[in-house]
């Protein structure tokens, strides 16, 4: 009876020791290959250039640290661990990321490398961000701190396959950013959200080496050497009697030189801190839209046309151009005779406007000299005169509705009501289109689509 007992423990025994040896087993597979090796730490620091939506090209510093092994053989299978990457980002990326109503960003980096002496010598690790949260203070200047993501994942192995100095090397990275407000909705298009990146050119992108040896080979035990015999003492010579040296006459005793003066250091003058850039974004805009003339009980279809901005996040204002083509207007004069018109639309110097907190609503202002091609009465035309314009630019002031459902990466809609003033040289029909046209309650509304 005790037999099968204790046979029953055996088996027990054995088996958890062959557990025990194949966790170890993987374990070390991991790191490299199937012997235990020890292994160290790699850090280091690039610099990079990334172009954001809501910055444009900014410099950040990126540190990588990951655990290799201190040596490897050949095919032994490596791979880093505990990878990561994180990226200090600046003042104006936390800036522009308040500007747009931003809490929190998360996403992902993608970080290529190559590794000689192994197969594959290619390697890409993608690294997820976490949720991180986005300061919300802000300095006396109005300026946010600058914070760190740090980016996680596992990379893939390889085996090494030549003997030397395996070297790990950067080569690429780039990152998609999903920067989300309070109620947890991105803030950015998911077309802006791939964000591209480059190591300066000139660094040194050099993450670490594993020296890889050839495998163990037997020594072959030494041959001993003969015994020599020893060789006879030779016989001492005399020694010479010395000859007694001449007593040295005295030397002169050297007049010192005398010490100079010291010269008082100059105090560096200190170097003026340069005025910060302001950096901006060009955006395009396909513009389509309504124009209405009360005083004509007319209206016409505008666009499609083009509104071209360079928006600066950080400041949050925005230049730009406005180009329209020619509309046509349909309504009534004297309230019963039918009207047609070509109108003209052409802007007079700049576009200005400003985004409100989290840039989710605007105002523009802008000029533009609206000129008459032709019009048409009961179907009659009376009038094709390329220079009848407006004496004086209209003023439009363009604005969203306020309730922030506009974004510079999106587009929204923008309105606006405008005074049209008196007709110039439209010849002998000057003074009668005086009496038609000239209003305050014109309305000119558009919908603004962001181009990719």
């Amino acid at each position: 009876m005790e037999r099968p007992l204790l046979r029953r423990r055996l088996i027990k025994t054995v088996s958890g020791v062959a557990a025990v040896g194949l966790v170890g087993g993987l374990a070390t597979a991991l790191m490299g290959g199937g012997s235990a090796m020890a292994a160290t730490t790699i850090t280091a620091t690039l610099n990079t250039t990334c172009t954001i939506p809501v910055a444009g090209a900014e410099e950040y510093s990126a540190v990588v640290k990951a655990t290799v092994p201190d040596s490897a053989k050949v095919g032994d299978t490596v791979q880093l661990q505990n990878f990561s990457i994180s990226i200090l980002l600046n003042v104006a990326t936390t800036d522009a990321l308040q500007i747009l109503g931003a809490t929190t960003l998360e996403g992902s980096i993608t970080a290529g490398a190559t590794l000689t002496n192994a197969s594959p010598s290619t390697l890409s690790i993608t690294a997820a961000v976490p949720v991180t949260s986005v300061p919300q203070t802000t300095d006396k200047n109005g300026d946010g701190p600058a914070f760190t993501i740090t980016a996680t994942g596992v990379s893939p192995t390889a085996t090494m396959t030549t003997a030397g100095t395996a070297k790990l090397s950067a080569t690429t990275v780039n990152a998609v950013f999903n920067p989300k407000n309070a109620s947890g909705t991105s803030v950015l298009p998911a077309a802006k959200q791939n964000i591209p990146c480059t190591f300066d050119a000139g660094d040194n992108l050099l993450l670490g080496s594993i020296p890889v040896t050839a495998g163990t080979t037997a020594t072959p035990a030494p041959t001993a050497a003969p015994t020599s015999a020893p060789a006879p003492t030779a016989t001492p010579k005399p020694v010479a009697t010395p000859v007694p040296t001449a007593t040295p006459k005295p030397v002169a005793t050297p007049v010192p030189t005398a010490t100079p003066k010291p010269v008082a250091t100059p105090v560096p003058t200190a170097a003026p801190t340069p005025a910060p850039v302001s950096t901006t974004t060009h955006i395009n805009f396909t513009a389509n839209g309504t124009i209405g003339l009360p005083t004509v009980k007319g209206s016409g279809k505008v666009g499609p046309g083009l509104v071209s901005t360079d928006v600066n996040l950080k400041g949050g204002t925005f230049t730009g151009t406005t180009t329209l083509p020619n509309m046509n207007i349909s309504g009534t004069v004297f309230g019963f005779v039918p009207l047609s018109m070509v109108a003209s639309f052409k802007q007079v110097g700049a576009l200005s406007g400003k985004l409100a907190p989290g840039a989710t609503d605007l105002t523009a202002d802008l000029k533009a000299d609206i000129g008459v091609v032709s019009v048409k009465a009961a179907g009659i035309l009376p009038l094709t005169v390329s220079t009848c314009h407006v004496a004086t630019p209209v003023s439009i002031h363009l604005a969203s509705n306020g309730k922030g459902q506009f974004s510079p990466f999106t587009g929204g809609t923008v309105s606006s009501t405008f005074a049209i003033g008196n007709l110039a040289d439209c010849g002998a029909l000057t003074s009668l289109l005086n009496g038609i046209f000239p209003g305050n309650s014109n309305t000119l509304t558009l919908n603004l689509a962001a181009q990719s």
